[in-house]
């Protein structure tokens, strides 16, 4: 009898830990599914389709208006999409800077063709700094990162930093970075831009733009200069 007891028992004892199991396991595919749905960048939320993105949008109807424009850009600037756009203040300058943020495949098949000159003549339309970013995917937290068998690694957190730390100093090109750790704590990117860009007008200005974009847009410290030379 004690034996037939102990035996019921064990058997009610697996049972309440498999249900309990099975509930653990439900609730943690429910949570993954809820999870998925949300925005893989936070700082696309940033960025906002208002009277500025329409602003940008004439400057672009403009420039491929004009009759001194090339065949390129007649071509290019018809395609080029903008997801919103961004007014970001230089405190070094006293200044203010418009950040444009770019769907990817718009970034890749047309902007990057004419970067350089189409950041020029934004800047001559609006009388102010013009950095175009790309809205870049990113993989999800750690969590879900597990679960999948192939992990893109220009979707990482740090392979997405970098490429946004290129896209802002863009058309100019980054020829080295160093990460400086105080003692307190803190950390400070120092961002090497090529200097051969070095005589373009007003580009030590702009070396300020950059490292104002960076953190406003990514919350981290980054000091955009030329590298030293060695005499």
């Amino acid at each position: 009898v004690v034996l037939l007891q102990s035996r019921k028992l064990l058997f009610r004892l697996r049972g309440t830990f498999r249900s309990h199991n099975a509930a653990m396991a439900k609730g943690k595919s429910g949570a993954n599914k809820a999870d998925s749905g949300k925005k893989p960048a936070k700082l696309w939320k940033k960025f906002s389709d208002d009277d500025l993105t329409k602003e940008v949008r004439q400057y672009l109807t403009q420039i491929e208006s004009t009759a001194t424009a090339s065949p390129d850009f007649k071509t290019e600037i018809p395609m080029i999409q903008i997801a919103g756009t961004r007014k970001v203040k230089v405190n070094a300058t006293g200044k203010e800077a418009i950040v444009c943020l770019i769907p990817q495949k718009s970034y890749n098949n047309h902007v990057k063709r004419v970067h350089g000159r189409l950041i020029g003549e934004l800047e001559k339309k609006s009388s102010k700094h013009v950095i175009l970013v790309c809205q870049r995917p990113l993989l999800p937290n750690k969590k879900h990162i597990a679960q999948m068998k192939k992990q893109p690694i220009n979707q990482k957190l740090s392979a997405v930093l970098n490429s946004y730390m290129e896209d802002i100093c863009e058309p100019s090109e980054v020829v080295g970075k160093r990460l400086r750790v105080s003692r307190d704590g803190t950390r400070v990117l120092k961002v090497h831009v090529d200097p051969r860009d070095k005589s373009k007008d007003k580009m030590e200005e702009k070396l300020e733009t950059f490292s104002a974009v960076y953190k406003d847009l990514l919350n981290r410290n980054a000091v955009y200069l030329f590298p030293e030379t060695s005499q």
